[in-house]
């Protein structure tokens, strides 16, 4: 295994697998197949995965259920780890992409969830589509 605690990999290397960019892409399939063999254990950072949603809806117009399904594959791979944890991200996934909200807002009421949080001072409407939040303006 490639360090002893593992080994953080970053958005662009992610993103060039996801969009399969020629050579880097290939290259970054390696790196996350050795993963899965769990020949490395990466970490992906939050706000890596943050950069990764962003760049998938905004630069390349990626649909939201596209970007979840992208992001889900991620989620199998054995030896990639999530800062957050899978299971917040998988519940973020879904909320990001079945209630059309925001995905630091899908990962902030995952975090909730995680934690059993149930109200969030926020200005933001889109907290009135999640089931078992509470918003409340201050």
């Amino acid at each position: 295994m490639g360090g002893q605690n593992g080994e953080v990999i970053d958005a662009n290397v992610v993103l060039r697998y996801l969009v399969d960019d020629g050579d880097q892409a290939t290259r970054a399939g390696l790196l996350l197949q050795a993963a899965d063999q769990e020949e490395k254990t990466l970490l992906l950072p939050d706000l890596a995965l943050a950069d990764i949603v962003w760049v998938l809806e905004k630069v390349y117009k990626t649909p939201r259920p596209e970007i979840r399904d992208a992001v889900s594959v991620l989620l199998s791979v054995r030896g990639l780890k999530f800062s957050a944890g899978k299971a917040l991200v998988a519940d973020a996934l879904a909320l990001y992409a079945e209630k059309n909200i925001d995905w630091s807002d899908a990962f902030i009421a995952g975090q909730m969830t995680g934690m059993k949080l149930r109200t969030i001072y926020s200005f933001d409407k889109d907290f009135d589509r999640i089931p078992g939040i509470q918003r409340v303006e201050p």
